[in-house]
């Protein structure tokens, strides 16, 4: 299997991380392929003949990550599930043969039960699977028997809703790639938001364990005026999508199914309405899933089941009916719906390139419902769909959301650029005047995820440029480099003689645009000036004097 370029850094970010530490995390954003980057770093331990333990918490989790496995590694996977027990029943596990690997794959409830018949050194490698989860009691038992292997965490959600640090478990963050890197870059679809105002009263209902109460959030959520505004704004909005809709609990589940029906059969609108929940019988729901998969299901009601590791790739409409507290949970829902149909990504070379395959598929975004009601006090505590994308501390977060609140766009990617083009414009002017490279030429400039300072060359044809380096990395030095070469080639002005030019006020508008030939006269015409502070008027008037492709 070809990794894609970020999942190939992360493998050898892992690599690096385990030369000096015992324990690490990778963060990969739901949709980002967390199973086979590591099916990668597995398929290499068992080339290296090493044991290793996958860990899970689910039915669905554990066969697919077994699936996965063997598909990266050529190795026959073991699974520890239920009546399934192939490693610690068979004789194959101790065997050890010399450049030998093998892999296990198990339920985290499943190897608590049988760790006694496990020797302590039985794996090289823990790979737990939704990390954030490893704090539980169970998985502390299984990790403290096999104490002397190392571990690897793979979460899409390194915070927990109780906030109990996962620092305890795991050393350091070996690769963390953000939900917004992945849509920016064209792996996942752009998400379009839109807000659906609901007659609902969150104000009583208490908080238990970080987040809302369920039987109290239950009350609320299926309440005739919630079921009914609910399924309406799915109706409106299901024209050629397949919709997930995330509930409360059972009774949400069954109830909410049944008004979409209801609402579908009002405006005429044909399709099939499942739901699945923790009552589901097994292969029930695997039908159920693999008929959405085929199309033939409309809209699939759940209960927490499709929040983790559930792949639907033709799901293009989320409808979040459970108000939350926790991002966690939130950024689990919302990425069901993030996955770009298979292959459409997997040929493009650039980000440019994949954005506009996504655009042209079938599939060209994921609409996110968002609730809007009486959040009473807990209204700046309940997650939507901008969470997760944005940093807490973003400076530009609140601007985002006033954009969101002026309708401008519902496209959250659309909204967060425009928001930073104006925080960037404001900054700009008082940037340029200080000498900024970026600043003058309009450049948006790109740090290096991993901080990677510049080389030597790079920082020797920037300073014969004479442009300032403080704070210049890896990424922002090429950025310079290109936009040096480009000028050059383009015969348009300098980055000195930009500097000249702005230091005397020329609009910047106008400085990005001037020719090396004309900027030249422009100095000129200032230099005779004595000096004296050229302004906007000035520099209007004197247009009409200044060479033609200064004034293009």
């Amino acid at each position: 299997m070809k990794l894609r370029p970020y999942q190939a850094d992360a493998v050898a970010a892992v690599f690096s991380e385990f030369r000096s530490t015992r324990s690490t995390l990778l963060v990969l954003p739901t949709g980002a392929g967390k199973t086979a980057t590591a099916g990668d770093i597995i398929r290499r331990g068992v080339q290296a003949g090493r044991s290793i333990l996958w860990l899970a918490h689910r039915h669905e989790l554990i066969e697919q990550a077994a699936e996965a496995i063997e598909r990266a590694s050529g190795c026959v996977v073991q699974v520890e599930m239920a009546a399934r027990s192939e490693a610690s029943d068979g004789p194959s596990l101790f065997g050890r043969e010399a450049g030998k690997g093998r892999v296990v794959v198990a339920s985290v409830q499943s190897l608590t039960r049988r760790l006694a018949r496990f020797p302590a050194d039985s794996f090289d490698l823990i790979v737990v699977d939704e990390a954030h989860r490893a704090m539980a009691p169970s998985y502390q038992r299984i990790l403290d028997h096999f104490a002397t292997a190392k571990r690897l965490g793979l979460t899409a959600t390194p915070e927990r809703g109780d906030k109990k640090d996962l620092a305890t478990i795991f050393e350091t963050v070996a690769f963390d790639y953000s939900l917004l890197d992945a849509i920016t870059d064209g792996w996942l679809v752009p998400i379009r938001r839109v807000e659906v105002e609901m007659n609902i009263d969150l104000s009583s209902v208490h908080t238990h364990a970080g987040d809302f109460n369920p039987s109290e959030l239950s009350s609320v959520m299926t309440g005739l005026d919630a079921l009914r505004d609910a399924s309406l704004a799915i109706v409106k909005h299901l024209e050629g999508r397949q919709a997930l809709v995330f509930c409360v609990d059972v009774a949400h589940v069954l109830m909410q199914a049944e008004s979409i029906r209801e609402a579908m059969r009002a405006k005429f609108v044909d399709g099939r309405v499942e739901c699945v929940h923790g009552e589901t019988p097994r292969g029930v729901r695997d039908e159920i899933f693999a008929s959405f998969r085929a199309g033939a299901v409309a809209v699939l009601v759940n209960c927490n089941i499709a929040s983790e590791g559930t792949d639907l790739p033709t799901c293009s409409l989320v409808a979040m009916l459970r108000p939350t507290k926790s991002k966690t949970l939130f950024s689990q829902q919302r990425g069901r719906g993030l996955r770009a149909l298979p292959g459409v990504v997997d040929g493009p070379r650039t980000p440019r390139e994949r954005r506009a395959a996504i655009a042209a598929s079938s599939k060209p975004d994921a609409l996110v419902l968002d609730l809007a009601g009486n959040f009473g006090r807990h209204a700046g505590d309940v997650v939507d769909a901008l969470d997760g994308l944005l940093e807490d501390d973003d400076p530009d977060a609140a601007e985002v959301r006033r954009i969101l609140a002026r309708r401008d766009t519902d496209d959250l990617l659309r909204a967060i650029e425009l928001a930073r083009a104006s925080r960037f414009g404001r900054m700009r002017e008082a940037l340029a005047r200080d000498g900024d490279f970026f600043a003058i030429f309009g450049i948006v400039r790109e740090a290096h995820r991993w901080g990677r300072e510049m080389t030597s060359a790079q920082r020797a044809l920037l300073e014969r440029a004479e442009i300032p380096l403080v704070g210049v990395d890896f990424r922002g030095a090429n950025q310079a480099i290109t936009e040096i070469i480009r000028r050059r080639e383009a015969r348009l002005c300098t980055y000195k003689q930009a500097r000249a030019l702005v230091r005397a006020r020329v609009p910047l508008m106008v400085v990005e645009r001037a020719s090396f030939a004309g900027a030249i006269e422009a100095i000129t015409a200032l230099m005779s000036a004595s000096g004296r502070p050229v302004g906007d008027a000035w520099w209007r008037g004197s247009l009409a004097r200044a060479p033609a492709e200064l004034r293009a």
